[in-house]
């Protein structure tokens, strides 16, 4: 006898939940195809026998076979690099600057920018219209000229510190006193420098400026009682030239490389070179006087005396000074240091209680000294001496030839 048992059927909720704990698909009837070619190895059968809970053996799958299906992990994506952005160049970013503001019709910046312009088209087409707007325009600069000096004028001579005729008169007449006070101030400068020096004089018998140079060396001497020795390059004697030393590596240790030279020596071994060529007797006296100027030896009150068109003129510290940079360009301040300095330039009083002259402190040497240099400055030093016990102002030393 056979009994039929009633199916059973399972509900969807125990269904899903019999599912969530065991991770499988439970699937009923349908063959579920696998991708390997051997179903066997990926569809594991259970019998239904097995898995009912009836006392015949008769479970929920009844004549049904349970398909166990593995869960197929989802691949994992390949990483995609990330994708470069190209570099974005900033957005230029355009400034417009205003336009430049033109010049005023016939200032001087307008004119400066077209006259050039009107004159070289009326060098090119050269009609009555062209050339008169250029000679117009031109006659605008020119007048622009004069009314600029006329002002500049007016304002040097109504005020003190700009007048250049405070400085040194212009006047024939006393232009000439100042000349004449001049040259006498120079002269009691040299007659100070022949104190402490002397002149050597190097020549060459052969050489025919030097026999120019030796009458104008002679007079500079006599005028100003400087003590004069003769060296001569070649060892012979020249008109008028009775007694002499023999150059023996003065002239080449001194770099003289052209006579006649002539040096202002001070004993036992200072001096500079004067000349090297013909000179005329004040431009002896007046490389004399800036010899000694550079060598600080004249004081600021005969220097003063010497040039009186030095007075006021602004110094290199003067306009070195580093009280500029506060000032700026604060035009009012400017002037009124400018001003300040120009009254103490032109009214400023050197100190007269200094010597006209003094000795130099760092004057060149005349080295390497040789045995007639140092002969030589013993000669002039003794000359001096021999010389304001006589009062005669050009000796001539019967013992000054040195032996060849």
């Amino acid at each position: 006898m056979t009994v039929t048992m009633p199916r059973r059927t399972i509900s969807p909720a125990l269904l899903a939940l019999v599912v969530g704990l065991t991770g499988y698909s439970v699937v009923t009837h349908a063959q579920v195809p696998s991708q390997n070619a051997n179903p066997s190895a990926d569809v594991r059968r259970i019998d239904n026998a097995t898995s009912g809970d009836s006392a015949d053996g008769a479970g929920w799958f009844w004549y049904r076979d349970r398909l166990i299906v593995p869960r197929v992990e989802p691949k994992p994506e390949a990483a995609v690099p990330p994708t470069k952005v190209p570099d974005r160049k900033p957005d230029r970013i355009v400034v417009k600057t205003p336009d430049p503001v033109k010049p005023a019709p016939l200032s001087v910046a307008w004119l400066q920018e077209n006259l050039e312009k009107y004159r070289i088209k009326a060098i090119d087409e050269p009609t009555t219209e062209n050339v008169a707007v250029f000679a117009l325009l031109n006659k605008v600069y020119l007048d622009k000229a004069d009314r600029f000096e006329r002002a500049v004028m007016k304002a040097v001579r109504t005020d003190p510190l700009l007048d250049e005729n405070n400085r040194f008169p212009r006047a024939t007449a006393m232009r000439a006193f100042a000349i004449s006070n001049s040259s006498e101030a120079r002269s009691g400068v040299i007659k100070e420098l022949a104190k402490i020096g002397g002149l050597f004089y190097f020549y060459d018998a052969k050489c025919q400026w030097c026999l120019m140079q030796t009458p104008v060396i002679e007079q500079a001497a006599k005028r100003h009682g400087l003590v004069l020795r003769y060296i001569s390059m070649d060892g012979s004697t020249i008109a008028g030239v009775p007694n002499f030393l023999v150059n023996e590596g003065q002239a080449q240790s001194w770099g003289i490389k052209v006579t006649p030279a002539i040096v202002y020596a001070i004993p036992p071994n200072k001096g500079m070179i004067l000349s090297q060529g013909l000179v005329s007797l004040d431009s002896l006296e007046e490389r004399l006087i800036l010899a000694a100027e550079s060598e600080n030896m004249i004081s600021e009150s005969m220097l003063a005396k010497i040039d009186p068109t030095a007075k006021g003129v602004l110094t290199t510290d003067d306009m070195n000074n580093p009280v500029l940079r506060e000032i700026g360009d604060d035009p009012a301040k400017m002037v009124a240091y400018l001003r300040q300095k120009l009254d103490l330039r032109l009214t400023g009083t050197p100190d007269d209680s200094l010597p006209p002259v003094r000795m130099p402190s760092n004057m060149n040497l005349l080295q390497p000294l040789s045995p007639s240099t140092t002969q030589a400055a013993a000669t002039i030093l003794a000359s001096q001496q021999s010389a304001a016990q006589s009062n005669i102002t050009t000796p001539r030393g019967s013992n000054a030839q040195s032996p060849r």
